[in-house]
C-alpha cells in the first residue's frame, strides 16, 4: 500500500490538493477490493466505517484517482460504469454476461502478442487496450438457468451485476 499512498499523496501536492483522511480512507478501500466495484458499492463499505462520509466525496476521489492512474474506469454497457484498482495490476480483461451481468476477469497472453502484432502492422507502439467481451453463461444456454442471478430468464434486463 505504501508506492500507492505515496504516488497519489505525491500526485495531491503537485496539485496543491490536500492529503485528507477521507482521501486516504477511499484509497486504501479501493486497493482492498477485489475485482470491479461500482462507486455506490464503495460508498455502502466506506460507510461502515464513516456513516458521515458523502457521495461527492467518493465521486471526486475516485476522478482524481483516475486522473493519477491508480484506478480505470470501465463502462459495461447496460450494467453501468465501474472501477477497479490499476497500479501494479496486469493488464485485466473482461467478459460479462449479458443475462445477469456476472463480470469475469481474465488474462490471455496471445491477447498480448496480439495487440503488439498489430501496433507493429499499424505502425504503432500499444500502450493500453480495454477489452470487454459479451456472453451469456454456458448453464443458461444449455437450462435456462442461470446460477449467478436467480430472476436472469424472467427478467432479462435487470442491472444488478454479479462480480466472480
Amino acid at each position: 500500500m505504501e508506492p500507492v499512498e505515496a504516488a497519489f499523496f505525491e500526485f495531491l501536492r503537485e496539485r496543491g490538493l490536500r492529503q485528507t483522511p477521507e482521501r486516504q480512507s477511499i484509497l486504501r478501500r479501493v486497493y482492498a477490493m477485489n475485482g470491479p466495484f461500482t462507486a455506490d458499492t464503495l460508498l455502502e463499505e466506506l460507510r461502515i466505517a464513516d456513516r458521515r462520509l458523502s457521495r461527492a466525496t467518493v465521486y471526486n476521489t475516485l476522478e482524481l484517482l483516475l486522473e493519477c492512474r491508480l484506478v480505470a474506469h470501465h463502462q459495461f454497457g447496460r450494467f453501468g460504469s465501474y472501477y477497479e484498482k490499476s497500479h501494479g495490476r496486469r493488464q485485466a480483461d473482461h467478459l460479462l454476461c449479458t443475462n445477469c451481468g456476472r463480470i469475469q476477469e481474465f488474462c490471455d497472453p496471445r491477447l498480448h502478442s496480439i495487440l503488439q502484432d498489430t501496433g507493429q502492422v499499424l505502425g504503432q507502439r500499444v500502450l493500453h487496450h480495454e477489452l470487454h467481451l459479451h456472453g451469456e453463461c454456458h448453464l443458461l444456454q444449455s437450462t435456462g438457468h442461470c446460477p449467478h442471478h436467480e430472476s436472469s430468464k424472467a427478467n432479462p434486463s435487470s442491472s444488478s451485476p454479479a462480480l466472480h
